[in-house]
């Protein structure tokens, strides 16, 4: 088979990534639990965090290394609407399971909100790409990153009021806290080694830059929350699981204005990333930006519904939207 020694590579990296991940939920359920804190916000820190190194990773090297701004900008935004996907599809197990819950429905609405605010604002930066060049063009990436520690503010300010009904673990605090450390930094070293593996990928099959990142390395890279979460649902944790993945692409987004950042003192030379792609693949990064908007909106209203009929719809409603994303999204 032509290309195996890479694809092996590609499993391999994507392997490392799906083990590390399934230790990380117990440890930081009983951290949160330890800590006092509520889980929408202990998913936001300690698993949305974690599971979001990869998209670091991989992006940050993009951008410095490959100085692709498709690949940097596509993994990100593939992540985002592929990670929505994902709670879309533990919406729809946990329903099953009768775990679903809106008793965190108001840390995990703040997270859904300041999802929308970034999304927008990312969103209209690529329609208006003119905005991000020149002396105007550090600008996406400074607010980007302004409201990711704005969310992580208000997040705690939300849930730190959150009851101790649980009795702390009888291990030390410092034994969860450092498994959660030590498997984020294996993720954090898969995450690196993937980076190099998708530009082989597309240098082998001649794809653009924003399509591998879409598919293949926002597929593996958002593996983590797919195992963290699927494991938080199975344990009847939900808010957990949804704070994991809303937190994670509040994350992302901040890492988003981060690679624009560099990429204007790197390869950009005073243009930014997103003008950068929108000459390129605009159909792709505006399409991603959008679906994840959309499906946001939803995730949103799932947060909030009462109804289970309302619990149904909302998540196949959101798969419909992301497969729309990425089969009409153009190579």
């Amino acid at each position: 088979m032509e290309h195996l020694d890479v694809w092996l590579k590609f499993l391999l990296g994507a392997g490392v990534i799906v083990i590390a991940g399934t230790g990380l939920t117990r440890s930081a359920d009983r951290l949160s639990r330890a800590l006092g804190w509520g889980h929408a916000f202990a998913g936001f820190v300690i698993l949305g965090w974690a599971t979001s190194l990869p998209e670091v990773t991989i992006s940050v090297s993009a951008v410095l290394k490959e100085q692709s701004a498709g690949l940097s900008s596509g993994n990100i935004s593939g992540s985002i609407i592929f990670n929505l996907a994902i709670l879309a599809i533990l919406d729809l197990i946990a329903l099953r399971r009768g775990v679903h819950s809106t008793s965190n429905s108001t840390g995990l609405a703040t997270l859904a909100v300041f999802n929308l605010l970034m999304l927008s604002l990312a969103l209209g930066q690529a329609f208006y790409p003119d905005f991000n060049r020149g002396e105007t063009a550090p600008f996406i990436g400074i607010f980007l990153v302004t409201l990711y520690l704005a969310a992580t503010l208000t997040s705690w300010q939300v849930e730190r009021q959150q009851d101790k009904k649980d009795a702390p673990p009888s291990e030390p605090i410092a034994r969860h806290a450092g498994a959660c450390l030590t498997l984020g930094a294996v993720i954090l070293l898969a995450g690196v080694f993937l980076s190099a593996v998708g530009d082989q990928i597309a240098q082998a099959y001649q794809l653009q830059d924003s399509l591998v990142g879409t598919i293949f390395l926002a597929t593996v890279s958002s593996l983590p929350e797919f195992v963290t979460g699927l494991a938080a649902v199975r344990l009847g944790l939900h808010a957990l699981a949804a704070g994991s993945i809303l937190g994670s692409n509040v994350f992302n987004l901040g890492i988003l204005g981060v690679c624009d950042l560099l990429f204007l003192k790197g390869p950009g030379a005073g243009e930014g990333m997103i003008a950068v792609v929108m000459a390129q693949t605009p159909l792709r990064l505006a399409g991603n930006l959008t679906a994840g908007l959309l499906m946001t909106v939803l995730a949103l209203f799932a947060v909030r519904a009462k109804t289970r009929s309302a619990w149904q719809v909302l998540p196949l409603l959101s798969l419909g939207i992301y497969l729309t994303a990425l089969f009409g999204g153009g190579s």
